[in-house]
């Protein structure tokens, strides 16, 4: 060895290598498996990344918050942006980190989290919106793949439950990518032909990925939009997706959803009872009421009776019909006495003074037309007295098809003085009617 030949120190050994990693790889993506993670409180980040053979380590300087953000943890596959280094303290190579994400399920777990949020914040889980489950619907209409086990779980609970329900089967693909297209595509041509009561959307349980068409915002709208309920039926009970949320109601199992849809035949005629018990109920307190009501309209009237009224009217009239005839009979008596009188006179007159008896003649005369005018004067007085009480007689009113309408034994002028749902009493010619406010027209 040649005493001239240049020694490096250990210092320049782990520049060199330093150097030709950091010149010679550009930053680059890598994916593996989180190992030995530390997320320290200075806020760096410090773990390995590795796959079955090999592992790197790795420094994420301020990385916690970002960490934290999707719940980093070893055994987490992520996907990291970074570059090589060399780290001379320790003499290992590592990846300085600028970015990391979760990959794989993490990553799909990440965007279903993230579409979840905005779609709640655009209102699309709110119990507000959603409708109701018909109790008993007669047409179903089961979005699902026509050959999954779904399908077959779901039509054997159905039919025994309830046999004979009409089923219409909108069948489509339930994974893979675009199948959340035809989905929504069956739910809008379902609403379209309106071709059932209420809709139920289904399949079989599997990995996130296999359920992952469930989790698009294209197919959560469209379960939103429709006006045919939605019962969302995705995988097993431990399984959720952003139509479960979306939906009107969630079913933890296919079978389930059957359950949900329709009753049983025994708990139908079972409700059907306890429907017709509280009907029964029900007609027995209105009869009761309506009972009630019927007697106390009855003695009201019996108290504001119109004919009542009229009787008294009517007595009051004979009452003045035999006083104008006793005032007749009086004022003939006196015209009688007065007649008398002066034929008396007369005959106790001298007899020069006397006049002619023609003129006695003429004076009885003239008193019989006096009479006859007195008498046919009091009897058209009598007339137009009797005529006006006719036409104040209320039952003359009600005989030219006018009505006495009264509520709460007030007669009433305007219909201002009700409101809607009062009950009135109405008087006619013949007979009374209870009647109840329905509406009001303004005048």
């Amino acid at each position: 060895m040649s005493q001239n030949q240049n020694i490096w120190s250990v210092s320049q050994v782990a520049m060199a290598v330093r150097q030709v990693l950091e010149q010679g790889v550009k930053p680059f993506w890598v994916k593996g498996e989180v190992s030995n993670l530390t997320i320290h409180s200075s806020g760096h980040v410090y773990f390995s990344i590795k796959d079955a053979k090999s592992q790197v380590s790795c420094t994420y300087f301020n990385g916690a918050e970002q960490a934290r953000s999707f719940s980093m943890q070893d055994g987490m596959e992520i996907e990291i942006f970074g570059s090589l280094t060399y780290f001379a303290p320790s003499g290992r190579t590592q990846i300085i980190v600028r970015d990391l994400r979760p990959g794989g399920v993490g990553k799909l777990q990440l965007e279903f989290e993230q579409l979840k949020k905005k779609l709640n914040d655009a209102g699309l889980f709110s119990s507000d919106r959603k409708r109701a489950i018909p109790s008993f619907p007669e047409k179903i209409a089961v979005i699902s793949s026509a050959d999954g086990a779904a399908l077959h779980d779901f039509l054997q609970v159905l039919n025994r439950r309830f046999s004979g329900k009409e089923v219409y089967l909108f069948p489509v693909p339930v994974q893979g990518e675009g199948a959340y297209k035809k989905i929504a595509g069956a739910i809008h041509r379902c609403n379209l032909l309106e071709a059932a009561d209420v809709i139920v959307l289904t399949r079989g349980g599997g990995s996130i990925e296999d359920l992952w068409e469930f989790n698009q915002e294209g197919l959560a709208y469209a379960i939103a939009e429709s006006h045919i309920p939605i019962i969302s039926a995705i995988g097993h009970e431990v399984d959720f997706t952003i139509s479960d949320f979306v939906a009107d109601m969630r079913a933890p199992t296919p079978s389930a959803a059957a359950e949900l849809v329709v009753k049983s035949r025994r708990e139908f005629v079972q409700q059907l009872e306890n429907n017709k018990r509280a009907l029964e109920k029900n007609l027995q307190l209105k009869v009761y009421s309506l009972t009630q009501n019927f007697r106390e309209f009855k003695h009201r009237l019996m108290i504001n009776n119109p004919e009542k009224k009229l009787e008294v009217q009517f007595q009051n009239l004979d009452f003045l019909k035999l006083r104008l005839e006793q005032a007749l009979d009086s004022r003939i008596q006196d015209l009688t006495h007065m007649s008398c009188d002066l034929e008396s006179r007369l005959k106790n007159c001298v007899p020069d003074l006397l006049k002619p008896k023609e003129n006695l003649l003429n004076l009885q005369k003239r008193l019989n037309v006096a009479y006859e005018n007195f008498i046919r004067t009091q009897e058209n007085k009598f007339h137009g007295i009797y005529k006006n009480l006719q036409l104040l007689n209320p039952q003359s009113t009600l005989d030219r098809g006018y009505s006495i309408v009264r509520s709460q034994g007030k007669i009433l002028h305007s219909s201002e003085e009700v409101n809607e749902s009062d009950r009135l009493e109405v008087h006619l010619a013949k007979g009374s009617l209870v009647v109840k406010v329905e509406t009001k027209e303004d005048e």
